[in-house]
């Protein structure tokens, strides 16, 4: 796990995902990865349509995603650092 200290993510827009799992989870079980609040969410919507058992839920430590804003214009400073568009 070392090499991945300090990587980076970004947002994800897990909406259709998370439909789909809450749509098809009576006939089939999911395992579900995530940030802390993005598994609450779903446990929590899993819990009021009553199929929580059919999903294992397991959360990844999160400190903190940055917007899709920041994340484009940090990309952008590494680009320019390493002149990763001359190769294009």
């Amino acid at each position: 796990l070392i090499p991945f200290r300090g990587s980076k993510y970004i947002q994800s827009y897990n909406f259709e995902a998370f439909k789909e799992v809450v749509r098809n989870c009576r006939q089939e079980k999911y395992a579900v990865f995530g940030t802390p609040c993005q598994i609450y969410a779903l446990s929590r919507i899993a819990e009021i349509k009553k199929v929580r058992d059919q999903v294992f839920f397991v959360d990844i430590y999160c400190h903190g995603c940055p917007s899709l804003f920041a994340w484009r214009k940090y990309v952008d400073s590494v680009k320019a650092k390493t002149e990763v568009d001359k190769f294009d």
